[in-house]
This record gives C-alpha cells, sequence and structure tokens, in this order.
C-alpha cells in the first residue's frame, strides 16, 4: 500500500504504542484478537480481488465469520468491502459478483450455529449478541440529564442484575430498548452533546481530553492522550495522503475508521472499544509520515491485446 518504510515504521509504532501495551493486559477480553483480525481483514480484502479462485473468496468469507463470530462491530465493514470488491474485482461482471457473493454467504452460515442456539434459548432471532438495547442504554438514559427530577439517579450493577433476574433477559433487553429509545426520543439536544462526547472518548480516551490532560498527575496519562491524539490525526493525513495519489485502496482503509465506531457513538465510548482498529490508524500514520508510492499500487494484472507481448 505504501511500501517497507511505512511498513517497517508501521511495525515499531505498533511495538511501542502505549494502548497496545496498556490494553491486552488490561482488558482481558477479545480486544488485542479484534485488533489482529481487523489488520487481518484488511490485508486479505486488498489480497483477495486480484484471485480469481473461488477457494480464496471461500477462505475470505470464514476469516469475516470468525470475526463476526468474536466482535460483531466488525461487520459495520462488511457490506462496504464486499461492494468495494465486486466493484475492484478481476475478471468478468459474473465472477465479479459470484465470488464476493460466496464469500459472504459463507460469513453468514458460519454466524448460524449461533443464531439457532439464541433462538432455542431466548426464543427469538438473534443473529449475534443480544446485548446491544442493554449497550445502548448504558449510553443514554436518565443519568446524563441534568434536569432529570432523580438528580441522584446511577446505573448500579446490583440493581441491574436484580432486575435482569426478576425479567428474565429477552422481557430486560426488550424493556432497556424501549426505554433507550425514548430517551433518546425526548432529548435530541442532550443526544448531541453525548454524542460528541463519545466521539471524543473514542478517539483521544476521554469526554474532556484537554481538561483531564491538564489536571492529571500521571505522566503516562498524558503520553497516552498525546499518542491518542496523534494517531488519531494522522490517521486523517494518511487517508488524504492515499485519496490525494488516487490509491485504490483509500476506501478500505478509511472505512474502518468511519463504519466501525458508529455503533459507539450512539451507545457508550471507551479507548478499548478503539484498540480493534489501532493496527489501522497506526499504519496510516505511518503513511502519513512517508507518503506513497503510486507505482506500487495494483489491483488486477492489465489485459493485453491479442499478439501483444509484456516488456
Amino acid at each position: 500500500m505504501a511500501g517497507i518504510g511505512a511498513a517497517s515504521i508501521a511495525a515499531w509504532f505498533w511495538a511501542l504504542f502505549p494502548n497496545a501495551i496498556v490494553i491486552p493486559f488490561q482488558w482481558i477480553w477479545d480486544t488485542s484478537l479484534s485488533a489482529l483480525l481487523a489488520a487481518l481483514i484488511l490485508w486479505t480484502t486488498c489480497a483477495v480481488i486480484e484471485s480469481d479462485r473461488l477457494r480464496d473468496w471461500c477462505a475470505y468469507g470464514f476469516l469475516w465469520g470468525f470475526a463476526l463470530l468474536t466482535n460483531p462491530a466488525l461487520g459495520a465493514a462488511l457490506p462496504f468491502l464486499t461492494g468495494w470488491a465486486v466493484y475492484r474485482g478481476r475478471g468478468e461482471m459474473r465472477g465479479r459478483f459470484v465470488r464476493p457473493a460466496a464469500a459472504l454467504m459463507i460469513a453468514i452460515l458460519c454466524c448460524v450455529p449461533w443464531t439457532v442456539r439464541n433462538y432455542v434459548e431466548f426464543h427469538r432471532f438473534i443473529p449475534l449478541r443480544s446485548n446491544v438495547p442493554f449497550e445502548l442504554w448504558l449510553g443514554n438514559n436518565k443519568v446524563f440529564d441534568d434536569r432529570s427530577p432523580d438528580i441522584n439517579a446511577r446505573v448500579t450493577r446490583y440493581e441491574e442484575e436484580r432486575r435482569y433476574v426478576q425479567l428474565g433477559e429477552t422481557a430486560f433487553m426488550k424493556e432497556k430498548w424501549n426505554l433507550a429509545i425514548q430517551f433518546i426520543q425526548a432529548h435530541k439536544r442532550l443526544e448531541a452533546r453525548l454524542f460528541d462526547w463519545r466521539f471524543m472518548d473514542f478517539w483521544l480516551g476521554s469526554f474532556h481530553p484537554v481538561q483531564d490532560f491538564e489536571n492529571s498527575d500521571s505522566a503516562w496519562i498524558r503520553i497516552i492522550f498525546a499518542f491518542n491524539l496523534i494517531t488519531a490525526t494522522g490517521s486523517l493525513i494518511g487517508i488524504a495522503a492515499l485519496w490525494r495519489t488516487r490509491s485504490p485502496y483509500v476506501f478500505p482503509a478509511a472505512i474502518f475508521m468511519l463504519a466501525f465506531p458508529l455503533v459507539y457513538y450512539a451507545t457508550h465510548a471507551s479507548l478499548r472499544y478503539r484498540h480493534p482498529i489501532d493496527p489501522i490508524i497506526l499504519m496510516l500514520t505511518a503513511i502519513a509520515l512517508t507518503g506513497t508510492k503510486r507505482r506500487e499500487y495494483r489491483i488486477a494484472p492489465p489485459v493485453q491485446e491479442a499478439g501483444e507481448t509484456t516488456p
């Protein structure tokens, strides 16, 4: 995408990046695996469009299926990357549709066993995870309303667990969904402010990064804030560099930056949720530092006329 120099810098960035040091042991969950999967998906997307072998596309579909079962938020990029693969694919138009369609079908089939399990357990259609209503409510409730009559309102684990046991999961999630939607509809101006907070929290690690940077007594926390700002800005410059040189890879790189965070802008955010796309952010930052090499861009070999020889 941008040469060995940018790749080397991106690798060193990842080795020294504070988020990559802190998050893997502070949140023992899917964070590191999701980061690996996001990087693999970007790389395989750029590679698989140069292949006309169906087995390569099937393997690409299995990768997507595993990613969806690991972190469904990664699926925000799936329809866009599939469409890009159709547009940029090689060969005749029919093959350009069939191969991505096969990959998409395999990705969906990978999720079917878990979906069937969810239907058996909860008696309703839940493709991957059932906790979306709860996550939406966590970021959209009366705790954030300064004018709420419940001025001491707060979310406690004990109260929510008690309510969960009392109602059961299906009724509990339905209640949280209704409460969240009602809150959003009744607090449109507040929602705009919450969106801004979540945006800042996702990219920089704080609702009020400047204030928290100034008030922090920890040099390590200040370093994390600084690196988050530098890499977020660097990724935008990297996208601009790819766009300026008309790189065909600008779309798959940029779509992770645009589509992946959307669910967190709507629900609630933290620096941990940014981590899956941190490898891509650092790659784009490295491109911003080194520039791009347009001569290396290749989607498919040129079509030769009859009797024409390759120089």
